[in-house]
């Protein structure tokens, strides 16, 4: 069986970009295929990490990401258990298996790092991949150790993964959900992604179509120290990360109110009223007294 747990996006317009860090002069040449674990002598786990049992695919994709960030840096494979994933799952929900969006998980990744393989890891920043700049995926494949992505699931993409085919469009599949996994690696036909304990790949037309989000992770800023020779701009990047992490997030939008919709609740309202019905229809912007009380 299995489980999703991608809540909808949350967008915050201080989100950074990836498109304004990289330095076009000094990109490498886009490899056709790119495949992260193709760098390392030993076999990276791609482990279900609970998502046959709980929503928690936000904290899988991080754990497959994490195996990658420290494969890179300690050439060796770490050993993240079921529960640690488990865990910060949980801590992020306050308890219940409600899913999770994929930024608040990031900014908490960001800030506070997480437990996996009884050591703390965290990463140093984030910014977001426009999805349908396809090199930005592939750069960050080829720089960054993979991508930490999510989508919308019709449910012809559950029905290819049991048969083990490529996720293609299937026109009329309804969307069963959301879901979080991370891209390990690319090539003509698709992005290849890992998700419920496999790699899996998709064509370009089904990352276009159905992938909603989709960040790049950066470990360790250290190893991006010559502005010369480098194709991320430090500097810049941590000059915006400061600006970002001083300033206040922004308010989310509320639905502007629809004048003909409050009308016609109005004049229902005179109806109610006349037959001595109970209760009041409201369009969108509810009595000021039930705001109060909700702030109280």
């Amino acid at each position: 069986m299995y489980k999703l747990g991608k809540l909808p996006k949350r967008i915050d317009k201080r989100t950074l970009q990836l498109k304004k860090f990289l330095v076009k002069k000094n990109l490498p040449p886009l490899p056709i295929t790119c495949d992260v674990d193709s760098s390392y002598p030993f076999l990276v786990n791609n482990h279900m990490y609970a998502n046959d049992r709980y929503g928690d695919c936000v904290i899988a994709g991080r754990a497959h990401q994490t195996l990658r960030f420290e494969a890179f840096e300690e050439n060796k494979q770490i050993e993240i258990t079921d529960q640690e994933v488990m865990d910060e799952y949980f801590s992020e929900t306050g308890g219940f298996d409600t899913g999770l969006d994929m930024l608040t998980s990031l900014n908490l990744w960001r800030r506070n790092g997480w437990t996996a393989a009884s050591k703390h890891y965290d990463v140093h920043v984030y910014a977001e991949i426009d999805k349908l700049a396809h090199d930005e995926l592939k750069y960050s494949v080829l720089l960054f150790n993979g991508a930490y992505t999510g989508f919308l699931v019709p449910q012809s993409a559950i029905d290819q993964f049991e048969r083990g085919q490529t996720w293609t469009v299937v026109s009329g599949s309804p969307v069963v959900g959301g879901h979080c996994v991370y891209i390990k690696g690319y090539n003509e036909i698709g992005p290849v992604c890992v998700t419920w304990g496999k790699n899996q790949q998709m064509t370009w037309e089904f990352w276009d179509i159905y992938f909603d989000e989709a960040y790049a992770v950066i470990d360790n800023i250290n190893e991006w120290c010559d502005p010369a020779t480098d194709p991320l701009d430090v500097a810049l990047l941590e000059q915006q990360l400061s600006e970002v992490t001083t300033s206040p997030p922004n308010p989310e939008p509320s639905p502007s109110p629809c004048k003909f919709g409050r009308g016609v609740a109005r004049v229902l309202n005179v109806f109610l009223w006349m037959f001595k019905r109970k209760g009041r229809l409201y369009y969108m912007d509810p009595p000021k007294k039930k705001q109060n009380e909700k702030k109280q």
